[in-house]
């Protein structure tokens, strides 16, 4: 079967991924990535769509609970810090949202899986 084709990615989104992980601690809101991509909100929120298939906010909150499942995993931190050094505003909210994404809590997901990589 063939392949639907698929217009290229522009530059200005491949940009603000890259932006995205590299400032997972600061606000992110779509505004602050459309004035960093040089496009309007409605531009900027249209063509991230088109291109990623998913909303900003949720490709932010997924690269966030990435980084947080990471670092619970790969560093003794607090739940606290992994919070606050992954953006989110408190440890509660952080929690709430991880288990969304992944089923279970920060702590118990860091008991889980840290045998694994001993």
């Amino acid at each position: 079967p063939e392949r639907e084709w698929q217009p290229p990615i522009p530059e200005k989104l491949i940009h603000i991924k890259a932006f995205i992980e590299n400032h997972l601690s600061d606000s992110l809101a779509n505004p602050r990535l459309a004035r960093e991509a040089a496009m309007s909100v409605t531009g900027f929120e249209r063509a991230f769509k088109r291109h990623f298939g998913t909303t900003a906010a949720q490709y932010v909150s997924e690269m966030r609970i990435r980084e947080a499942s990471r670092r619970l995993l790969q560093t003794m931190d607090s739940i606290d810090e992994i919070a606050a050094a992954t953006g989110f505003p408190n440890r509660a909210y952080f929690s709430r949202v991880f288990k969304k994404v992944t089923g279970g809590s920060p702590a118990g997901f860091r008991r889980k899986h840290s045998g694994l990589l001993r």
